[in-house]
């Protein structure tokens, strides 16, 4: 598995390095494309809470909340599982510093859990989160701060600590109506 982990990370590191324009390019996907997502996510809040539908507005809070949790979910992993990132495993340089531990990645544990919940709301917007997500990995393997076998676990984290949340929540909320 380390050689396949090996293999699949320098494929995709070895697209940096070549110019200053392409690794702005991975700095942007790995980096910003983040922010932007999570703003949208926001705006789709604020704009379906303004036209009244606040059911879709709690929707996509939930597809926040449960990106925090997967994000916290990652935090306590890294407590007790101490797995260096490629810089420090191979003494290479990436393309902007990390500090923490690798696995997983919390970029793609926060980002797979949003694209699930969002899926769960509307599966064409769902579906462009998922492409964004993958896409934001890929940047961070090619920026050299993850490994594949990172993104990957942080992926399939992210989507099933969703589902629990999509399902404790329909639990919360059918209680909730039947009861008050």
């Amino acid at each position: 598995m380390y050689t396949l982990n090996l293999s699949l990370f320098y494929f995709f590191f070895d697209l940096s390095g070549h110019s200053l324009w392409s690794d702005d390019v991975i700095i942007l996907f790995a980096e910003y494309l983040p922010y932007l997502i999570v703003l949208g996510v926001v705006i789709a809040v604020y704009h379906f809470w303004r036209l009244g539908q606040k059911n879709i507005a709690y929707g996509y809070m939930l597809a926040i909340i449960s990106g925090g949790v997967a994000r916290g979910v990652a935090s306590i992993i890294r407590l007790f599982y101490h797995h260096p990132r490629p810089p420090q495993a191979l003494h290479i340089t990436s393309l902007f510093p990390e500090t923490s531990y690798s696995f997983p990645s919390g970029h793609a544990i926060f980002f797979f859990a949003l694209a699930t919940s969002v899926y769960f709301i509307n599966k064409g917007w769902g579906k462009i989160l998922f492409a964004l997500s993958i896409l934001i990995g890929l940047a961070r393997i090619a920026a050299g701060v993850h490994w594949p076998f990172d993104i990957i676990g942080g992926a399939v984290l992210g989507v099933i600590i969703s589902i629990i949340i999509q399902k404790i929540w329909k639990r919360y909320e059918g209680f909730n109506s039947k009861h008050f």
